[in-house]
């Protein structure tokens, strides 16, 4: 298995350590920017050298301009969305924003595991974002709903 190069912008020591916990299974590497600012200069100065970058867009939408630098410097970067489980405005603007993966809070360590392996291509085949367009559209499809 490889070792996954994570950047996380979240600025909350609990979510981080969380993260950090719930990707215990997963080796990786995880580097914290507290500001959309510091996860910016991070990209930057590491010429866009991640496997995944997780933005927490709890508490304000400044993750989409961290989504739409991202789409223009590092275009070819997973993003894993993590929004409040209620908030679908949040999730749509994640989608429309570029982002590949959406992950609800309260975070299910294994689901966040699986979303990072996924992405970082270590954990069978990554998923496209359409794949997850797609089985989104699924779910909320009024003929999916019975």
């Amino acid at each position: 298995m490889k070792t996954c190069s994570i950047l996380l912008a979240n600025d909350d020591p609990q979510v981080v350590a969380s993260i950090h916990e719930a990707l215990a299974a997963v080796r990786h590497r995880l580097i914290v920017g507290p500001t959309t600012k510091a996860a910016l200069s991070a990209l930057r100065e590491q010429r866009c050298a991640f496997d995944v970058l997780l933005v927490d867009l709890v508490g304000g939408l400044t993750g989409f301009a961290l989504f739409d630098v991202v789409r223009r410097c590092c275009a070819r970067l997973p993003v894993i969305a993590i929004t409040p489980a209620d908030e679908w405005f949040v999730k749509e603007e994640a989608f429309l924003h570029g982002g590949s993966t959406l992950l609800d809070k309260p975070l299910v360590a294994a689901e966040m595991a699986e979303a990072v392996q996924n992405a970082c291509g270590c954990g069978g085949r990554p998923r496209r974002r359409s794949a997850w367009l797609g089985a989104r559209q699924r779910i909320t499809s009024p003929r999916g709903m019975r």
